[in-house]
């Protein structure tokens, strides 16, 4: 009797100490996410509600596997705002062995499974889009999303003149490039899309007025400034009008600010430089008569 009490009771030990990954079925190991600040959410069991965050939606994709050959577990599931708080959940993932890596993947836009991670589509005017990678999360315990802004801001474009101009009509267009796709795992652009036409960011010389807030896929730009320059009064006075280009890097998850100092051009005041010979004996002869 007593050795079957103590068989009894190693085997209840292993039934309850067990830290393996519980069937999907198990209600207890329910996956939800709690929100820690403006842009981070955790991944954790057993909570109820997501604050703090002013995310209206987040969607969660699970894989296995190594870099280049995941598997999906599940995908897009939905955390969706209510009352300041989220609600939505998922069961901790079935997987064959727990040598093999867990990934969880994260974004306020649905997700496409991909073989070398989980990619974002981000179409035309989106403004923040944000998401988060998680390489083998723990079973059971809090795993941090720390949510990254991965579009552009353009915020304000400052135009300054040259010394002793005046200048009218200015205009600073870039060519936007809105739409892509984007991998979470590698954090990298796949493909982008630019615009078929030119947007105005300044009209104004200085810094006031320009106040942007333009959401773009981070790289190099190209911009284009046509302006007038005048300088005098009178006969005197002068006016050219040019076009000039420039190159700019916007960053990613940055308020991008553009500033610049218009060149001169190519046209000056005239100038007119004068010779002088020195003086020299010039012999004239005189007939009277």
């Amino acid at each position: 009797m007593r050795n079957f009490l103590i068989f009894a009771a190693a085997i209840l030990c292993l039934l309850s100490c067990n830290k393996g990954p519980a069937p999907s079925s198990y209600g207890d190991d329910e996956i939800l996410f709690r929100a820690d600040g403006t842009f981070s959410a955790s991944v954790t069991t057993k909570a109820t509600e997501v604050t703090g965050s002013n995310l209206s939606q987040i969607y969660v994709n699970a894989s296995q596997g190594t870099s280049g050959s995941e598997e999906e577990l599940w995908s897009n599931v939905s955390f969706s705002k209510s009352s300041d708080k989220y609600s939505g959940g998922k069961y901790w993932p079935n997987y064959s062995t727990n040598s093999i890596s867990m990934h969880f993947y994260s974004s306020n836009l649905p997700l496409t499974f991909s073989s070398t991670g989980a990619i974002v589509s981000v179409p035309d005017n989106s403004t923040d889009v944000v998401c988060a990678y998680c390489e083998n999360p723990s079973w059971k315990a809090e795993n941090t999303l720390y949510m990254h802004h991965i579009l552009a801001r353009l915020g304000k474009c400052t135009i300054s003149l040259p010394s002793g101009y005046n200048g009218s009509g200015l205009t600073v267009k870039i060519t936007p490039n809105y739409s892509g796709t984007y991998n979470i795992r590698t954090a990298k652009w796949i493909t982008s899309t630019p615009a078929s036409s030119q947007v105005t960011i300044a009209t104004a010389f200085g810094s006031s007025g320009n106040a942007n807030d333009i959401y773009l896929l981070p790289g190099n730009y190209t911009l284009t400034a046509t302006y007038t320059l005048t300088k005098g009064t009178g006969s005197g006075a002068y006016s050219e009008t040019f076009t000039k280009t420039a190159s700019v890097n916007l960053a990613p998850g940055m308020i991008n600010l553009i500033s610049a100092t218009l060149p001169e051009g190519e046209a000056t005041d005239i100038v007119f430089a004068v010779t002088v010979n020195p003086w020299t004996d010039y012999s004239i002869t005189a007939s009277f008569s």
